[in-house]
């Protein structure tokens, strides 16, 4: 599977793990922003983030940066969710999106990535219809022409896209074909390997274990 290198919305995906995964999926979300973190793994909270070690059986070893590990368990009903390039034909009405988008000199705003949860597909928390429009982020510092947009597609009128936020205020989105758009997809926990960078949601146990509900995979192996 080819990796889907988009960064801004991948973060918001952490994001909305740590929240409770509302979308995609920890500090803040996608109609908020967060920088990457900052070592290979950590554990924050009910999260757990990180590259797998190893696995074995039904749990994986989370390899931190500085050197600390966490074996995380996964049962019958854990959830593990990727993402995938798409088309902005596979999005449907009553999908629920992230979109990043440049704000034009007029006000309309012009899609650079929109990353899409198909409708039924549950990444747990309160859902992904929540949101609104929210400043974007460059990586450097706040960027006023950049805006995230989270709702649920309302409508598709060929090239653009009306969103619709928890609160019922409407944005309409321009996705022209240079944007970048990605789908998620439930994958069996069977496919997680060594190599793979996971951001895991569940409960730490008193005997340091943690055990996930949401496992979300942000970079697959080769």
């Amino acid at each position: 599977m080819s990796r889907v290198r988009f960064y801004p919305l991948r973060i918001a995906l952490v994001a909305v793990l740590a929240a409770g995964v509302a979308f995609m999926t920890a500090g803040t979300y996608a109609s908020a922003q967060t920088q990457p973190p900052s070592q290979t793994g950590q554990h924050r909270g009910n999260r757990v983030v990180g590259t797998i070690q190893s696995v074995a059986g039904d749990s994986f070893v989370v390899a931190a940066r500085d050197g600390k590990t966490y074996t995380v368990r996964a049962a019958a009903n854990t959830k593990v969710f990727t993402q995938a390039p798409a088309r902005l034909s596979d999005i449907k009405t009553g999908d629920a999106v992230r979109i990043l988008a440049s704000k034009e000199q007029d006000g309309s705003l012009t899609a650079v990535a929109v990353q899409d949860v198909p409708a039924g597909l549950a990444l747990g928390g309160r859902g992904g219809a929540a949101g609104g429009q929210r400043a974007g982020s460059n990586g450097n510092g706040a960027n006023s022409n950049r805006i995230f947009v989270a709702g649920s597609v309302v409508s598709l009128n060929g090239t653009s896209m009306s969103v619709a936020s928890r609160d019922g205020t409407s944005t309409t989105v321009a996705i022209p074909a240079s944007a970048r758009i990605s789908r998620m997809h439930g994958v069996p926990w069977t496919s997680l390997a060594a190599g793979a960078r996971i951001s895991a949601l569940g409960t730490l146990n008193s005997d340091g274990s943690f055990s996930a509900t949401t496992i979300m995979v942000m970079t697959r192996t080769r």
